[in-house]
């Protein structure tokens, strides 16, 4: 049965630069007891694809019915069917686990003994026991990864996205996903693998969707690509299917004559983004006031000490702002 139906879903960003195509017309049907891999480089669409399907971000055009449901139309039933385990784990560190299971499982709806049955099972499921009524803050990043996924799937949805779910996590921690992944398919849920690790969709996905400049070039098993293309492994075939498109025309994220990143896009739209931009441009102008203060002859000598002060809280700001912003520029 398919829980997940794609139908012409876009996306288009306004930046500074012209309207861009986040994501282009993805059409495709996944099924229960599947991993679907959605794989393609940073920039390439996913993350944005992942968000609009999470109802997250609502679509520009088309849709997805998910359970049975329309993103659009009834987003609310449509969270209530899904969960999602990205790389921001978001747990409260003051919390032990067992109570950040608890607070998202009423968010939920689910409390009494339905909450604290289901979160036993999944303290036993991924072998929680040695450190659930721990504090959050103390756990290492494989012990904060397992309740994680306990929280996206509390309320058990039927289908389960994981956005670059072992990104930046060590050996341990992404064997932690991994075997969360084959248990979900074993449960006949459908799991959605967004990644650009070849590596882990080579050896859990049934079915993958290649997405490049937010179109999506290539559906099917991987078997079968790497017979198109004649690749010996999923990495080669993903190359050549990307080659192959890049030899075939122009980006398909270009519009009104703009060639831009989903990158760049979904960076003006972070509010944390925006929030230290404004702060960054806030410490320039106190710079600005300090040094005027400075350089007005005949000032008391308190507005002096006071114009010292802007420069450096000033200075300490441009300094602070401006290690926050580097990773917005990878």
């Amino acid at each position: 049965m398919a829980l997940l139906e794609v139908k012409e879903l876009t996306k288009v960003f306004s930046s500074k630069k012209g309207k861009v195509v986040a994501v282009d017309t993805v059409s495709f049907t996944a099924r229960e007891g599947e991993i679907f891999g959605l794989l393609g480089p940073n920039g390439a669409g996913k993350t944005t694809t992942i968000r609009v399907l999470a109802t997250t971000l609502q679509p520009t055009s088309g849709t997805a019915i998910i359970a049975g449901f329309d993103i659009q139309q009834d987003a609310e039933s449509v969270r209530q069917h899904i969960g999602v385990l990205t790389t921001d784990i978001g747990l409260y560190d003051r919390f032990s686990g067992r109570e950040n299971l608890q607070y998202y499982g009423q968010l939920y709806g689910i409390d009494g003994e339905k909450l604290n049955s289901r979160i036993q099972a999944l303290i036993t499921q991924l072998e929680m026991e040695s450190f659930i009524d721990r504090r959050a803050g103390k756990y290492s990043t494989g012990m904060k990864q397992k309740v994680a996924i306990a929280r996206s799937i509390i309320h058990d949805p039927q289908v389960i996205f994981f956005d670059e779910p072992t990104s930046g996590l060590d050996v341990l921690a992404s064997q932690t996903v991994v075997r969360f992944i084959k248990s979900a398919k074993e449960q006949n849920k459908l799991v959605i693998l967004s990644t650009h690790q070849m590596h882990d969709a080579e050896r859990l996905c049934d079915r993958v969707g290649i997405i490049h400049d937010g179109a999506l070039i290539a559906i099917d098993t991987i078997s079968a690509l790497r017979e198109r293309t004649g690749a010996p492994d999923l990495e080669d075939a993903f190359l050549a299917l990307v080659k192959e498109k890049n030899l075939s025309g122009t980006p398909d994220n270009v519009v009104n004559g703009t060639d831009s990143s989903e990158g760049d896009v979904l960076k003006s739209e972070d509010p944390k983004y925006k929030t230290v931009t404004m702060l960054r441009m806030a410490s320039f102008i106190v710079v600005a006031l300090g040094l005027l203060a400075l350089f007005i002859p005949n000032l008391p000598e308190k507005t002096q000490y006071f114009g010292q002060a802007l420069v450096l809280i000033g200075a300490l700001g441009i300094i602070v702002t401006k290690t926050f912003l580097k990773k917005y520029k990878k």
